[in-house]
């Protein structure tokens, strides 16, 4: 998914429903209005939504035009269902492991 710089993609305290990886470009992650951290290639966010169902912990926008991995709710539930050990890695919170997991069985 190609989006402009300045899109945003997620906001804290809203529902998420969707895990993105960032490919190219960068956004900003902030938490309670303060940023805490830039996005670069190969980062993601939306997993703890997607395992736990609750609201999105951070508001993330884009600061350059970027090129998203995108997987609904769906996708990622049977992304992991359909792998033991990507399931537990998803239990243990260990998201960069998640993340090449999933990448991988595309």
């Amino acid at each position: 998914m190609a989006v402009p710089a300045g899109k945003t993609l997620t906001r804290q305290d809203r529902a998420g429903d969707t895990f993105y990886v960032l490919l190219e470009g960068e956004a900003e992650v902030k938490v309670d209005g303060k940023r805490r951290r830039v996005l670069k290639p190969g980062d993601f966010f939306g997993e703890i939504s997607m395992l736990d169902r609750g609201l999105a912990t951070a508001t993330v926008t884009t600061l350059a035009a970027a090129r998203l991995f995108v997987m609904s709710h769906a996708q990622f539930r049977d992304a992991i269902k359909g792998s033991d050990q990507l399931m537990l890695k998803g239990a243990e919170g260990d998201g960069r492991a998640l993340a090449r997991g999933l990448a991988a069985k595309r």
